[in-house]
């Protein structure tokens, strides 16, 4: 989304590999609707205009999250997928691919954002206010504190964006970020269409239908339901081919169109947490002691820079290597990240997996019913919203 008006993404820190499965596949549940309301007739292409002219609203909301993609619990990846040694939170985006989920949301003006994700006996924070971004694990009482640079700040988006050159990965999305890319994919390879209107999270909204023309893609159409006042996306569904049930869906359960209070975005570090300092365009970071009741955090003068965060002055900036690749585009874009260390937890899931071998060498294949995965014995991971055979494809041709 080139405007930083229209972006709405909410992010936590996690492994890249993580991010790209979850940014694949993260769900929010369909929410139902018991009636069509009556609108005034509009077509396919002025709804899609009104998405990408829409204003930025201040709001309030829930999001509740699911997933069904008739996989096996992959609980297994917490502890490797979590941010954990990496000073962020402990929450993994592997926790999002089963299950019921609620998230908690306040916007306010371009760059005070602040969601809660409900978890287990356990909340994960992200607070963006200004210059400063907060992330806060009940379940671990990690507290990680990023700084804007000012010599970032024109290229970072609002609305709690913390990207680029920093650890924060992609792992939940909002209804309007995840439209945004759908929407993107929308040229010769889509077929668009528009379906009854609906009545959603107090709001009546439209709603838009993608369908790909691929037939290597696993998906078979999206539904997007548009704020038929103010032109946000208020939930998007992703059907997978052969399902009746929406694998993937994104969307809000309650809306209320005003400004959240300042308080909302005030953070500061519950007593006994243990805090991670991080500037976003800077190397620099320095961890403090747990907090008490009645102190400040400090940061500790004689922490040291996280070594893997120093830029090596001897490396090829054009090397190429461990970069993940994308082979394909839109709907039948593959992800290729190489060097993916496998979680031995996963062994036995892995073994159960479906053996493939060919031209692109041997692995084994992880199926659902929307994305694919193929993990290669040489290290490299496959993953994509198209059929296995197109993975195996997509693996021959990556450079």
């Amino acid at each position: 989304m080139a405007s930083s008006a229209r972006s709405r993404k909410l992010r936590w820190s996690a492994p890249f590999a993580a991010a790209v499965v979850v940014a694949l596949i993260v769900a929010i549940p369909g929410l139902s609707a018991a009636d069509s309301p009556s609108l005034p007739a509009i077509s396919a292409q002025q709804l899609i205009t009104k998405v990408q002219q829409v204003k930025p609203v201040d709001l309030s909301g829930t999001i509740n999250m699911t997933t069904d993609l008739g996989i096996p619990n992959l609980s297994a990846l917490s502890n490797a997928a979590g941010g954990g040694d990496h000073g962020g939170p402990a929450f993994s985006p592997t926790d999002l691919l089963a299950g019921s989920h609620k998230a908690l949301v306040w916007l306010a003006g371009p760059d005070k954002t602040r969601v809660a994700l409900q978890l287990d006996m356990a909340e994960t924070d992200v607070v963006h206010n200004g210059n400063n971004i907060w992330t806060w694990d009940s379940s671990t009482k990690k507290v990680v504190h990023y700084t804007i640079a000012a010599d970032t700040k024109p290229t970072t988006p609002a609305r709690g964006d913390a990207q680029a050159a920093t650890d924060p990965a992609e792992a939940v999305k909002t209804p309007q970020q995840l439209a945004d890319e759908f929407l993107a994919n929308i040229n010769p390879s889509t077929a668009v269409s528009m379906a009854a209107p609906i009545s959603l999270a107090g709001q009546k909204a439209y709603q838009l239908v993608l369908a790909p023309h691929a037939g290597e893609s696993t998906v078979d159409h999206v539904v997007i339901a548009v704020d038929s006042v103010t032109g946000l996306p208020l939930q998007v569904q992703v059907f997978a081919k052969g399902q009746k049930k929406a694998a993937l869906s994104l969307g809000f359960s309650s809306l209320h169109y005003s400004t959240p209070a300042a308080s909302r975005f005030a953070f500061a570090p519950p007593p006994g947490s243990t805090v991670t300092n991080k500037t976003l365009g800077g190397s620099h970071d320095a961890t403090t002691a747990p907090v008490t009741p009645g102190t400040k955090a400090q940061a500790d003068p004689n922490a040291k820079a996280d070594p893997k965060a120093q830029a090596d002055p001897n490396a090829n900036p054009n090397a190429k290597a461990d970069q993940p690749v994308t082979v394909g585009q839109d709907w039948t874009s593959v992800a290729i990240l190489k060097g993916v260390q496998i979680p031995r937890q996963l062994n036995d899931f892995l073994k159960a997996a479906t053996p493939v071998s060919g031209s692109f060498g041997q692995g084994r294949v992880l199926e659902s019913s929307l994305v694919n995965v193929l993990v290669m014995d040489d290290g490299r991971v496959a993953v994509g919203a198209v059929s296995a055979s197109a993975l195996e494809a997509a693996v021959a041709a990556a450079p």
